[in-house]
Parts: structure tokens; C-alpha cells; sequence
């Protein structure tokens, strides 16, 4: 939790108008994902619960940053890439609704206020490590898949797979000869 502390600090106050990823990689921190608790060594504990006291620290932690940040807004250009909705609803068509995933076990049944599946598009290759924001290398996973292929240990070999599928279902273009679902 300390190591967290210290990164939101020094990526707050030095590098608030840049895209933090690709640092935090370059300076072999861009496995640390705020959202999972570490051990002392950096390893991930066996298990996900905290003591009382460690939950307390690191709420103090987040009412002290809160009290500092309440009320700032970042200033500046961003350097996000801009992202096409067309190629989002294209994968979103192509998937017809289900987890692109070969593998997947079992997507959510539930559907949104929309009456839309839940599914989440991904870039298989990020941007930014150079990825396209195209069709051919995205991909629509249920959140579970996408968690797996964000953080899990088999992420590596899941993405050379999804990358495959997002190749094979754009180059037939869509899925093949049946329609795709104009719902989404």
C-alpha cells in the first residue's frame, strides 16, 4: 500500500497531464495495479483480505489525498488517443452479443438498461504499445475475460488467442454470411 501511496503522490503532483502507462513500464512498474493488494515483497498475498489496521491506514491514506485534491481539475492537453466508435460498434456487431473468447467460461446473463449484452471492448494490443484502434486487433469480452486478459497470469497467452479470433472474424468480414445483430 505504501508503494501506491508514494506512485499517486509523485504521478499526481509531477506527471499529472501525461499518460502515466508507459513511465510507469519504461521504470518496470507498469505490473503495479492499484486495485490488488501486495505484500511487502510486491507479490500478490495468498489471500485478499485486510487487517483492520491496514484498512484504516490506507482509508487515512484516501481522506488525506481527498482533503489535498477535493476541487482540482487537471489542466492541460491530454495525450489520450482518440478512440473510434465505429470500430467499437463493429465489434460489438461481430460478436453478436456473446464473449469473444473461445475459451470463456460463462459470460453474465444479464443485459443493461439498453437490453445490451455485457461485453466489454478491448484492444488486444494496447494503444499504447502500439495497437490499432481497429476491428482486426479488438476484440468483445465478458468482464470476467477481460479481467483474465488485463491482469491474469495467462493474460500473455490469451492475447496471442484473441488476437487470432479479432483477425479471423474481421477477415470473414463480420462473422461470415449470417447477420449481424443491428441491436447494438
Amino acid at each position: 500500500m505504501t508503494r501506491l501511496a508514494v506512485l499517486d503522490i509523485l504521478l499526481d503532483t509531477f506527471f499529472e497531464d501525461l499518460d502515466t502507462a508507459p513511465l510507469l513500464t519504461e521504470v518496470g512498474l507498469g505490473d503495479l495495479d492499484p486495485t490488488e493488494p501486495h505484500t511487502p515483497s510486491g507479490r500478490a498475498p495468498e489471500r485478499w483480505l485486510l487487517t483492520a489496521a491496514e484498512y484504516e491506514r490506507g482509508c487515512t491514506f484516501v481522506e488525506e489525498r481527498e482533503a489535498q485534491t477535493r476541487g482540482r481539475r487537471r489542466t492541460g492537453t491530454t495525450h489520450r488517443p482518440i478512440r473510434s466508435r465505429t470500430a467499437r460498434y463493429l465489434v460489438l456487431s461481430r460478436s453478436r452479443g456473446r464473449c469473444e473468447n473461445p475459451d470463456c467460461t460463462g459470460q453474465p446473463a444479464d443485459v443493461t438498461d439498453d437490453d445490451h449484452p455485457i461485453l466489454e471492448v478491448d484492444h488486444v494490443v494496447d494503444l499504447t504499445r502500439g495497437g490499432r484502434d481497429h476491428p482486426s486487433q479488438m476484440v468483445a469480452l465478458c468482464p470476467n475475460c477481460h479481467a483474465v486478459k488485463t491482469r491474469g497470469r495467462t493474460r500473455e497467452a490469451l492475447r496471442e488467442t484473441l488476437l487470432r479470433v479479432a483477425a479471423e472474424r474481421h477477415a470473414a468480414g463480420g462473422g461470415g454470411d449470417t447477420a449481424v445483430a443491428s441491436t447494438l
